[in-house]
């Protein structure tokens, strides 16, 4: 164990960076939902602000993600000049859109199996499974956000795949 931990503390670092820049990001997409919805909008006032502060979270959170990601997450970006273009940006996002779909569709469908097999009316019970999707929708969607970011925008050019045949992976 110390030895794969010695072997990926580069790899280990970046998703702890990555964990803390999306949580981050989260807490502003959250804070500028609650200002639209409660301060600006006044609570709710019609469907449309619901959407407009929700929109506006998101937009915010991920211009935030985008610019921690460059300067904090991932090495060598802030020095690569094509993961600092509006391509780069639009894919980023366009990445972050599919993972928001990724979630609503585990939701939504891992709450109608909840609702379909436990039937309980035990709301407290109903709550925890309901947010055991929720954890497990959020898992996925920053897997596919790592590994999609990863790949697409942020992919370190030196880096290279290799197999190594040393003791630590003989069977």
């Amino acid at each position: 164990m110390r030895n794969f931990i010695k072997k990926h503390q580069s790899l280990i670092m970046e998703i702890l960076r990555f964990l803390l820049v999306g949580g981050l990001a989260t807490l502003v997409d959250f804070g500028v939902f609650e200002l639209c919805m409660y301060c600006i909008f006044k609570n709710l006032s019609s469907p449309s602000d619901l959407i407009i502060s929700t929109s506006l979270g998101f937009l915010i959170g991920n211009i935030i993600n985008y610019i921690l990601s460059i300067v904090f997450v991932y090495k060598g970006a802030k020095d690569d000049k094509e993961t600092q273009t509006i391509k780069a940006f639009l894919i980023f996002t366009l990445i972050g859109v599919v993972g928001l779909g990724i979630k609503v569709g585990v939701q939504v469908g891992g709450n109608y199996l909840v609702d379909s097999i436990f039937t309980t009316n035990n709301a407290f019970w109903l709550w925890i499974l309901e947010t055991f999707v929720y954890c497990v929708a959020t898992l996925i969607v920053l897997i596919w956000n790592y590994i999609g970011r990863k790949i697409f925008i942020f992919k370190n050019k030196n880096e290279t795949i290799t197999i190594n045949n040393d003791e630590d992976n003989q069977i």
